[in-house]
Formats: C-alpha cells, structure tokens, sequence
C-alpha cells in the first residue's frame, strides 16, 4: 500500500525584484517565478519512515506542504493518504480574532471529529498546551512561543496513520520543548507513516530508515537514512 505518490511535482513561488532602471536611482519592481521544486517525483509506503534532508531553501518545507494538500503543485499529481496531520511553522490556518479554544475546536470539527469528540480533545489540548486563562484569549495577542504550544498541541493531540513534520517549528521553552519531544515519540511509535524534514543527522537517525537529499528543489538522493546523511554532509 502507498502513502504517497508523487509524480513529475512542479510548484513556483512569484517573488518581487527591485530593479535599477537607465536613469541613475530609478527603480521599479519586476515580478518573476521562483521554480522551488522542479520536476520531483518519488512513491513513500505505507509504514515507511522518510526523512528529508537539504540546505535552507532547498524546498524542504515546500515538499512538506505539497504532501499536506496545503499547496498545490503547478504541474504534476500527488496521490496522497487521507488520514494525515502536520506539524509545521506558519499559523495552522487559524483565525487570529477567535480564541485559543475556539481555533482547537474549529480545527477539529474540519478533521471530522462530531461535537463531542472535538469538545473531549479541545479540553485535553488545553490542560497539554499550558496557556491558562489565554486559552480563552484571542490568537492575535499571543507571541509566537504560546502559538507554538497551542498548534503543537491541536496537531499532536488524535492519533493520525500518517505524520508530516518539519523540524524546524519552534516549541517554545524548554520546559514545553520536553512535553514536545516526549509526545513526539509516542507518536513516532505510534503513526505508520513519518514524513520528517531536519537538520539533525541524529533525530534523522533515531527515527527515519529512507532519506531524501534535496538540492535547489530537486531530489539528488534516495536511499538508506546513513547513505542520505553521508551524501548530504559529503557530497
């Protein structure tokens, strides 16, 4: 069985450029397309564990998001499993005037949890995330730490077959990092499929037996995790 199937992947980021014009100090601003991941293609199955590994702006994140159903590719198809969670940085899609409980509560009931089970894990997401009367407080006056507890803690919070994380999401302070750390372990032990994007050859390691070398938005390598890290670090 497959979890993933990504065939002939293309996606372009539009990014602005300030250009000098002929006559001294004239600039203006050209639109152009960025080419992020160009023309990738891979299977991922069932029960795999992959790591993704490449510099910054290698597209990393940008593959993690194509996975998710987040973004769109501009060309090329991505089969994908539906039952799958992410957690990766930005703001998890949620509304900055609703409070902290009513997001969890939204986010859930869109996953197709009923009232109920959405009500019984929006409880158990508040007592995990550690936020106190804020939790009842509109998202748009939390810093950025405190909406990192609460996205961690909404992502992590049902068991899910398949898990896409970026390493890279912030987690806060310590003493929530080990609360973090300690769940993403259960989770780990518990998904059929992970998806992990990293800089740390030992998380790489510790969890991930397939790794993926990526390079200015291309796949340079697919092989065992040691064989990844070992090109990735060595060329």
């Amino acid at each position: 069985m497959k979890s993933f199937i990504v065939e002939n992947v293309v996606y372009t980021r539009p990014l602005r450029q300030k250009v000098q014009m002929t006559k001294p100090f004239s600039w203006k601003h050209r639109l152009e397309w960025r080419t992020v991941i160009d023309q990738v293609s891979f299977t991922i199955n069932a029960g795999e564990r992959v790591g993704i590994l490449g510099p910054n702006g290698a597209g990393k994140s940008t593959l993690l998001r194509l996975l998710s159903g987040i973004f769109e590719p501009d060309s090329g198809t991505i089969q994908r499993v539906s039952d799958c969670t992410t957690i990766l940085d930005g703001n998890f899609g949620m509304s900055p005037e609703l409070s902290g409980r009513d997001n969890c509560n939204s986010r859930l009931r869109i996953a197709g949890l009923s009232t109920n089970e959405a009500r019984e894990l929006t409880a158990e997401v508040e007592d995990f995330c550690g936020l106190g009367i804020y939790f009842n407080q509109p998202i748009r006056i939390y810093s950025s730490g405190m909406l990192a507890r609460l996205i961690f803690s909404i992502a992590t919070c049902k068991f899910h077959e398949t898990v896409l994380i970026d390493e890279g999401f912030g987690m806060a302070d310590a003493e929530f990092q080990a609360q973090a750390k300690q769940r993403l372990s259960k989770m780990y032990s518990a998904s059929s499929t992970i998806v992990l994007a990293s800089h740390s050859d030992s998380i790489l390691k510790e969890h991930c037996t397939r790794g993926l070398v990526m390079v200015a938005g291309k796949i340079k390598f697919d092989g065992t995790i040691d064989d990844a890290i070992a090109y990735h670090n060595h060329g």
